[in-house]
């Protein structure tokens, strides 16, 4: 074979392969010959999740692709929140999660067709309930907290030398009302109210010793910016305004909330 056609065959396999490899352009299609190949992945929905099959784990799919190792749950404190301390529904709580989780999807520019699934599994009253039981048994399993556990995480009620006690067991546990004293007592370290540090422990999942640390500090206001964590907090990217309801006087309102 001649120094001419072994000089000829290579230069024909390059053109081969930059007519078959193409370059990739700005826009992240990579154009084959004639066809362009994308590869965003909503340009291959139909691919992906009839013919491959693919499916999203109720657990590992993060609909707000935040740093939060586990955004359903947080929706489900937030449900928490707005139906034990707030006094309303816990739907309402989890549409204003989801106002967030939608935000931030968008602004992350993810696929509409994952967007409208992660809706998608809150769009009916027996799928909230569906996703509360997932998420109550995600944090038994890997945290060893009961709903009554999260609740009480929600509520804050030890921080400020128990200021928001009285209304955590009247709101949760009105049986336990008339032993909001021998609470307090136990809560400042006073010996002799054995029973009322195991009913704290039980009811909180945390242990005496931390209580007491928490009933000597205050609570964290995000909005004021005093503590290291509301100043961290104010930095975080992952917020969003959402519209909810002042539980006090019912009107319509703007509240900053993180999804972390």
């Amino acid at each position: 074979m001649s120094n001419q056609s072994c000089c000829g065959t290579h230069e024909s396999d390059s053109a081969l392969y930059e007519q078959l490899a193409g370059e990739v352009e700005p826009d992240g299609v990579k154009a084959v010959g004639a066809k362009p190949v994308s590869y965003r992945v909503h340009d291959h929905w139909d691919l992906i999740t009839e013919f491959l099959g693919f499916r999203f784990d109720d657990l590992a799919f993060s609909f707000t692709e935040s740093d939060c190792a586990n955004p359903t749950l947080m929706a489900h404190l937030r449900g928490l929140r707005a139906q034990f301390v707030e006094g309303r529904s816990y739907e309402a709580g989890i549409a204003e999660y989801l106002q967030l989780a939608e935000a931030m999807m968008r602004r992350k520019e993810m696929p509409e067709n994952l967007i409208r699934l992660a809706l998608s599994r809150y769009d009916s009253p027996e799928k909230i309930a569906a996703r509360r039981e997932l998420s109550d048994a995600y944090a038994r399993d890997v945290f060893g907290l009961t709903e009554e556990a999260l609740v009480a995480m929600v509520f804050s009620p030890f921080t400020d030398q128990g200021a928001r006690l009285a209304a955590f067991v009247e709101s949760c546990h009105p049986k336990a009302a008339d032993r909001l004293d021998e609470l307090h007592a136990a809560l400042c370290g006073e010996p002799g109210h054995e029973p009322a540090v195991r009913w704290l422990e039980d009811v909180s999942a945390l242990s005496i010793a931390r209580l007491r640390a928490l009933y000597r500090s205050s609570l964290v206001y995000f909005a004021s910016n005093q503590s290291m964590i509301a100043r961290v907090r104010a930095g975080d990217p992952h917020k969003v305004q959402v519209s909810t309801v002042d539980p006090e006087s019912g009107r319509r309102r703007l509240e900053l909330i993180s999804g972390r």
